[in-house]
């Protein structure tokens, strides 16, 4: 006992040592033998007893709801995904990889002007066993436009639905104020609903959500959610269950995931720690281009944030390189823009301010009394450890900066309400640039919109409201590049960087293929293997 008890002050000693070598560049060779040596040391192994039949994914924090009629948060909406079949759905399948719909509840559809056709199958079902109708479809749609929705800006552009009965499916007719270039990313959001069920239990529907999709619910509580492949679904899942893991902690989320309690991890755990799985042979770890943008939320009816010039010395303080290549492990590429690197709307032409410390001192000097600011975040140690880094920046600016963390609920109604200076924020799944009217459109001001800025240029909404109703890609494209440009100029948020998609995955996982734009549709496809050795 006493010979286990100093080797284990032997492993603890070295690792402290080559933690202290290692604070202020990367993770050496020798720091990571000693972490996977000490793990191993502890006991932390892969289990071997992880079900066959059941994907386990780990996340930091529950949804904020199951109902897929008020699922905002990004979970939520993976979530909706996975539980409930749409009209079509979104895969990579348009030129250069970008967004397409698919066929889901439709088999094909036809679109003149702002007349979309829909074919429909007939047999469907939902997860009870009952057929989906065209009441269902209908009630959907109906329930979705309600005011109360949070989306309801998303579908009340739809004035009419039709329905036709044919021999072999049922014929759908939906027809729109006008054409709207971003109609298939909106309708690929709408879940169908078992009226029968939603009217009955109201605003309790959660408590039994009974679904369309591929999976069904069997138990949701705060430490896990638990789905099962619906049988009546015509996409079979490879495996049976997924059970996700709520695990808020960053270190007992990796301790999980290291010892083999977790089959996979996806874009949630801390950058610091996933070269520990790049150099451990029971891990795969897949790293490419995200679709997550990270940025800073400025609330403009605060009378210091609303001066441009204070907007400016802001970036001019923030050193977002080194934010990337010291806390973030190089797993980030610095934005200047909402729009992703791979987007045909990116536009290179689109620039912030440089990093100029001394030029936002003397910006922040000039004002007439000291700047005071507070940021925001959720209390997520990644989230927490970037909102210190941003506050140092800040202070050797000369600002007085105060950080302040929240867990997420409360955070999130704070940023809704306004109740913030300025608020770090992460965009997830950015597909189209129609991300521009959601943001910046005043008009898409919270608690519905994601305007939380509260951002007011006439000029702006004017040209958003014409972007998304232009047919021709390089019109568009030209479009939008005008549309960024003024945003750059007027600075209502700041873009930090582009968050790379990063995934942890067991090697006893097999298919996985990365879908940064379309959320949990990975899962679908991942198979386990009943011998964990392998």
């Amino acid at each position: 006992m006493l010979a286990l008890t100093n080797r284990f002050r032997y492993h603890v000693r070295m690792m402290q040592l080559a933690h202290r070598h290692c604070l202020s560049q990367p993770l050496s060779m020798l720091y990571i033998f000693l972490i996977i040596n000490a793990l191993t040391f502890l006991g932390c192994r892969r289990t071997p007893d992880s079900p066959s039949d059941t994907i386990i994914m780990g996340v930091p924090a529950a949804p904020q709801t199951i109902d897929p009629r008020y699922a905002l948060d990004a979970f939520g909406q993976n979530l909706r995904a996975l539980l409930f079949t749409h009209i079509v759905k979104l895969t990579n399948t348009g030129p250069n990889n970008s967004l397409a719909p698919a066929p889901e509840l439709a088999t094909s559809w036809t679109v003149h002007k702002n007349i979309f056709s829909f074919e429909l199958k007939k047999d469907a079902k939902f997860s009870d066993g009952s057929p989906i109708t065209r009441e269902d479809i209908e009630f959907s749609i109906r329930t979705f436009q309600h005011p109360a929705n949070p989306f309801s800006q998303a579908f009340r552009k739809i004035k009419k639905i039709e329905f036709f009965e044919k021999p072999k499916n049922l014929q759908m007719v939906l027809t729109t104020e006008r054409y709207e270039s971003t109609f298939f990313l909106d309708i690929a959001l709408l879940p169908i609903l078992p009226k029968h069920i939603v009217e009955k239990m109201g605003d309790n529907y959660y408590e039994n959500l009974v679904s369309s999709g591929t999976y069904k619910l069997v138990s949701a509580n705060e430490s896990s959610i638990l789905l099962e492949a619906n049988p009546y679904s015509f996409e079979k899942p490879k495996t049976k269950k997924v059970l996700f893991k709520i695990i808020r902690d960053d270190n007992t989320r990796f301790l999980r995931m290291f010892k083999g309690d977790l089959d996979i991890v996806v874009n949630d755990m801390p950058s610091t720690k996933i070269i520990v799985f790049e150099h451990s042979p029971d891990f795969k770890v897949i790293t490419t281009p995200g679709a997550n943008i990270t940025y800073l939320v400025l609330n403009l009816k605060d009378p210091l944030l609303k001066e441009l010039s204070v907007r400016e010395a802001i970036v001019r303080a923030i050193n977002k390189q080194e934010i990337i290549d010291y806390k973030l492990e190089g797993l980030a590429i610095p934005a200047n823009t909402f729009v992703l690197p791979d987007s045909a709307y990116f536009s290179l032409d689109i620039h912030l301010d440089e990093y100029a410390p001394q030029k936002a001192r003397e910006t922040f000097l000039s004002l007439p009394k000291p700047v005071e600011l507070e940021i925001k975040t959720s209390n997520q140690r990644s989230a927490v450890e970037n909102g210190k880094t941003l506050a140092y920046q800040l202070k050797q600016a000369g600002v007085n900066v105060s950080l302040k963390s929240y867990e997420w609920g409360t955070f999130y109604a704070d940023i809704k309400k306004g109740n913030f200076q300025i608020a770090t924020m992460k965009a997830v799944g950015v597909q189209d640039p129609d991300l521009y009217r959601l943001m910046f459109h005043s008009t898409q001001t919270p608690p519905t919109g994601l305007n939380r800025g509260y951002y007011n240029n006439p000029e702006l909404d004017k040209l958003l409201q014409k972007g998304n109703q232009i047919e021709q890609l390089p019109e568009r494209i030209e479009y939008y590049k005008k549309i960024q440009k003024i945003v750059v100029n007027d600075l209502p948020m700041i873009p930090l960087w582009y968050d790379k998609y990063v995934a942890i995955i067991n090697k006893r996982i097999k298919g996985f293929t990365p879908t940064p734009q379309t959320g949990f549709s990975f899962l679908l496809q991942l198979e386990k293997s009943h011998d964990s050795s392998k």
